[in-house]
């Protein structure tokens, strides 16, 4: 199984923790996922929210912390339904 502190590479993503770090970049994850779906973003900034939300997914991903995989999936659907339900700003 691949996680992300077998890398080799020192210290980077040693995590003690993989639950809690698989929590906090959930977390990162539903809120980068928000701003790039947010209507009134621009396609380059919401390009780079996206592809801070990949990052954070895959970070997400290697910690094997299967409740923070089910927190960025519930997350990621509520930013759909609150971008979805949102009026249009007076538009």
């Amino acid at each position: 199984m691949f996680r992300l502190d077998r890398l080799g590479l020192g210290e980077f993503a040693n995590y003690r923790f993989p639950v809690a770090a698989g929590i906090f970049h959930g977390a990162l994850t539903a809120w980068a996922f928000g701003l790039a779906s947010d209507r009134d973003t621009r396609w380059r900034t919401a390009t780079l929210w996206f592809l801070v939300f990949v990052t954070f997914a895959l970070f997400t991903f290697f910690t094997y912390a299967r409740s923070a995989w089910i927190g960025v999936a519930c997350g990621a659907t509520a930013a759909v339904i609150l971008q979805n339900t949102r009026g249009d700003g007076g538009r």
